[in-house]
């Protein structure tokens, strides 16, 4: 379920910042996935016709126009995330997809779904919950699997 409310950020090793334009009219929620809109080039927590970008450093209020703030989004890194469905042990190293901008989900194998990849499950925590590592790489795989 989506979330509307800064999160806790439970992270081992938190990688690089990177600045990024937030779109009109959206909120950015502190410990929650951003995407960043393919029309337009700025992030925003819907999953819909979007790339994952990262982890929010910090939240923020919406943005009045496009352009005017900017938010510090974590792009690499393994960061304990909540994940829809049941997880298991065997789940380690698979692909994880967004189900919105607070868990992801174990992604299909041909990502039928179309939802963004988010990164690779490094370690099994719970069944709702996984570290996941998110990486540039998964970002390009998120890219290309679209192009």
């Amino acid at each position: 379920m989506a979330v509307t409310a800064d999160q806790l950020i439970k992270a081992r090793e938190p990688g690089r910042l990177r600045e990024f334009i937030v779109k009109s009219g959206t909120a950015i929620y502190a410990g929650t996935l951003v995407f960043v809109e393919t029309a337009t080039g700025h992030i925003h927590h819907s999953i819909t016709s979007s790339k994952f970008v990262g982890v929010a450093k910090a939240g923020m209020t919406a943005a009045d126009a496009d352009g005017v703030k900017t938010v510090d989004v974590y792009t690499s890194g393994a960061f304990t995330i909540t994940c829809s469905g049941t997880l298991a042990a065997v789940d380690v190293g698979k692909r994880m997809e967004a189900v919105d901008n607070y868990d992801c989900k174990v992604a299909d194998a041909l990502n039928a779904t179309e939802q963004p990849v988010c990164g690779y499950l490094t370690k099994f925590i719970t069944t709702t919950k996984g570290e996941i590592e998110i990486s540039p790489t998964s970002m390009l795989q998120s890219i290309d699997a679209t192009a």
